[in-house]
């Protein structure tokens, strides 16, 4: 009787062992994936990183053509690198892409954007100032409305 109870024992053991590993194998991606984490990037107009995390099914690299972005892999995790963008010097926006592909061939697009730069105008010269300072000297001037009455 004993021999039939561990045999039943151990027989329910196996079948639990194995209905466990069934429902929690569910909870990973199968197939094929990528996917990336922002799913977009947004900097203000000064220099600036975003750590980007990656999932994927095989090896994966990525692309941008945009010089004002630099990408680098993680040398700590193989699933994280970093976006930098460089100050935006403009006064317009600017946007970009980066291409993520894997060697089983998926394909993710992080769009990547950048504020434009805030530009204050310079105060313009007035002639007569420009005039009396390329002189040395002094300048006498009159300030009438240009309004008729």
């Amino acid at each position: 009787m004993k021999t039939i109870f561990k045999i039943v024992f151990v027989a329910f053991g196996a079948v639990l062992t194995a209905l466990s590993t069934v429902a929690f194998s569910g909870c990973e991606k199968a197939g094929k994936y990528l996917d990336v984490a922002p799913k977009d990037i947004n900097f203000a107009a000064v220099e600036g990183s975003v750590t980007v995390r990656v999932s994927a099914s095989s090896l994966w690299m990525f692309s941008s053509g945009a010089g004002w972005l630099t990408c680098t892999y993680s040398a700590d995790d193989a699933n994280m690198m970093t976006v930098r963008a460089a100050a935006n010097e403009e006064p317009v926006e600017r946007a970009a892409e980066i291409v993520f592909t894997s060697s089983d061939g998926q394909m993710f697009t992080v769009p990547v954007v950048q504020a434009a730069a805030v530009v204050t105008p310079e105060t313009p010269e007035t002639p007569v100032a420009r005039f009396a300072s390329d002189i040395g000297g002094a300048s006498d001037f009159k300030v009438e409305p240009n309004v008729t009455r």
